[in-house]
């Protein structure tokens, strides 16, 4: 009998090894999708087809800011955005068609700072955009943008520089997006 015991003894050492519990100076790594953090997934319902007033800006494609396939429209603006008007802004942001991508705030941004989708259920630090189908051609303010817009809400507790990454397929491109200040400090 007792040698019978044995192989139970083992497998549950084994198992307490494997789980992080037999080492005090080793644990066992996170899983990845425990670090992961929630993402506000939109889909193309919620998407919507940019219209005159979405360009009444005339000098809207100076001062966008493109990332892969995503546009944030008249972002760089922000950066003269005065301060009791900071909190949450509103960002129209346009993607390519058929092509899919992820926003994410990176780690250096301000803790308190996220996205939300419109309208405000929740708010994350990533936002993932789908590949939707272009704009029928006969409903495009212009011919060459058959992009889908969709609204974002940037929840900016104050004045600062926000390091943003998208992310699209295996390419990943990080700007630093300026809000209610002229210049950042050097990464």
């Amino acid at each position: 009998m007792l040698s019978a015991s044995r192989p139970a003894i083992g497998a549950a050492a084994l198992a307490a090894v494997v789980a992080g519990c037999g080492d005090r100076g080793h644990r066992a790594p996170a899983s990845a999708a425990a670090a992961e953090p929630a993402a506000i997934r939109l889909t193309c319902d919620d998407s919507w087809i940019p219209n005159r007033r979405t360009f009444a800006a005339r000098e809207w494609r100076r001062n966008s800011i493109r990332l892969g396939p995503l546009t944030l429209l008249n972002a760089r603006r922000l950066r003269w955005a005065p301060d009791d008007v900071l909190g949450e802004l509103k960002i129209r942001t346009l993607m390519r068609p058929g092509a899919s991508a992820r926003l994410s705030l990176e780690r250096t941004a301000p803790a308190r700072a996220a996205f939300a989708a419109v309208p405000i259920t929740a708010r994350r630090r990533v936002v993932e955009f789908p590949g939707c189908v272009p704009v029928p051609a006969d409903q495009r303010t212009f011919p060459d943008l058959g992009d889908r817009g969709f609204p974002l809400i940037l929840a900016a507790p104050g004045p600062g520089c926000y390091d943003i990454a998208v992310t699209a397929g295996a390419t990943t491109i990080r700007h630093r997006l300026k809000v209610g200040v002229r210049r950042c400090a050097a990464a």
